[in-house]
């Protein structure tokens, strides 16, 4: 699974139909949108030829894999 970040300039909502189709991206592969004042987020299940192809897109800022990430803090 991949998290896509959009660039500020686009949105996603008119950016994600033409986005996918381009990266050859099917519908079920698309786990969530994300919209928030500050990123437009898709996450997807993506094979390498289609990450490949995003990574191409002007849209598209970043793409991560999708990871847990925990933060403990201990005091004493």
């Amino acid at each position: 699974d991949y998290i896509v970040k959009y660039k500020e300039t686009s949105s996603i909502q008119s950016e994600t139909p033409s986005v996918i189709q381009k990266a050859d991206i099917p519908a079920n592969l698309i786990k969530k949108l994300y919209h928030s004042g500050k990123a437009d987020l898709l996450h997807a299940k993506l094979n390498h030829e289609q990450v490949e192809r995003l990574r191409r897109n002007p849209d598209v800022e970043s793409i991560e894999p999708d990871k847990i990430v925990s933060i403990v803090s201990c005091y004493t």
